[in-house]
């Protein structure tokens, strides 16, 4: 493997994982005290959110891998998108998990 494309695929390893690391130190700083809202339901109601858009990142980054995107429009393509789905994801299911009847 030359040189090269060993350091694109370790870009795009780490544009895929990052999401993942950043929320798994957020996780550990308020499991651990350290990092502390006030009450715990503060603390899983940022949580739970943060996993949900980690996860739709690491979704479309794989989409945007599969296409061959550069590496930094990859990047940022996944991040508008996996906005983009957790906005339609929270306008579709926040009314039914908050108990609004329309």
């Amino acid at each position: 493997m030359h040189m090269k494309s060993l350091v694109r695929a370790s870009f795009k390893v780490l544009g895929a994982i990052w999401p993942f690391v950043a929320s798994l130190l957020f996780y550990s700083l308020v499991l651990s005290g350290k990092l502390n809202f006030g009450g715990g339901e503060k603390d899983v109601v940022l949580i739970v959110p943060l996993a949900a858009f980690c996860l739709l990142y690491g979704l479309s980054y794989i989409v945007t891998v599969f296409f061959k995107l550069v590496v930094w429009k990859g990047i940022l393509a996944s991040f508008v998108a996996s906005i983009i789905l957790f906005l339609i994801i929270g306008v579709v299911l926040g009314p039914s998990l908050l108990g609004i009847q329309f």
